[in-house]
């Protein structure tokens, strides 16, 4: 297991990102580029996730995506040690957890993400005007303005390091079969979106 998932109960989650025009973001490798879409994307726009080595105490690329391990009724999940790099030094991400099976939100409470020490922000499955929601990207964009430049593949990116929690629903599977199939959460990501205009208020 990734030692960057703290278990306090349970374990977490998936990452990923794509990029189209204007607003970037890549595919589920953190370090696809560009020229895998359909539409143009200058570095500008571009979004990518780095992972912290702790032997070299580093940031590189991310070169496979997170996946979601086995559910565990009632547990809670941090990720750390992953940062988001974008291509300009400003601006704000958006991001939203993709689930390959839909039904697999009955096995998540809730879902925050931190970036850069700023406050923990819902997203994934929320409560909206009394209804519950899923699939809800953050509501709006969190700053990464002030990231650390760094190089890499001869790109110049400026990262901010971010922790996302889960918190899994207590439930109780082990008698239904169909259900225990989503507790492997295939298919899953979280895409991370840049937003080059925008101006935290």
């Amino acid at each position: 297991m990734n030692k960057r998932i703290l278990m306090m109960t349970g374990t977490l989650a998936v990452v990923a990102i794509i990029a189209s025009f204007a607003v970037g973001y890549a595919l589920y490798n953190g370090n696809t580029y560009s020229e895998d879409n359909t539409m143009a994307v200058s570095l500008n726009n571009r979004v990518d996730l780095l992972i912290y080595d702790d032997d070299t105490e580093q940031y590189s690329l991310m070169s496979q995506k997170l996946t979601v391990p086995q559910y565990e009724a009632g547990g809670v999940a941090i990720i750390s040690g992953y940062a988001v790099a974008v291509g300009i030094n400003g601006g704000g991400v958006t991001v939203r957890c993709d689930m390959g099976n839909s039904a697999c939100w009955a096995l998540i409470d809730s879902m925050t993400i931190t970036i850069g020490g700023n406050s923990t922000v819902p997203f994934g499955k929320v409560v909206k005007q009394g209804v519950t929601v899923t699939g809800m990207p953050t509501e709006d964009p969190i700053s990464v303005a002030n990231g650390t430049k760094i190089t890499l593949e001869g790109k110049t990116l400026y990262y901010t390091s971010f922790s996302i929690m889960i918190v899994f629903a207590n439930k109780d599977i082990s008698d239904d079969k169909n259900f225990e199939k989503l507790t492997v959460f295939e298919g899953s990501s979280f895409e991370f979106t840049f937003v080059p205009e925008f101006t935290p208020s």
